[in-house]
């Protein structure tokens, strides 16, 4: 399960370097098409961190409850 969040931060690092290869681009096809990759890497990344979230919360729903002390 650790590598969850290293997937998030990959396809984030893979946005932010669409997002600069658009930057350093002087045609706008070409910006477009590096700012809908860096969008795709980014839904990506939100997608893995949501999934990750949602199994915390269901393995913690699933854990039993501590004893009173």
């Amino acid at each position: 399960m650790a590598q969850d969040p290293m997937r998030a931060a990959e396809y984030r690092g893979r946005a932010a370097a669409e997002t600069a290869a658009g930057l350093a681009s002087g045609l706008d096809q070409v910006r477009a098409k590096h700012a809908r990759a860096a969008q795709v890497w980014t839904d990506l990344a939100d997608a893995e961190d949501a999934r990750r979230e949602d199994r915390e919360a269901r393995l913690a729903a699933a854990a039993p409850a501590a004893a009173p002390a």
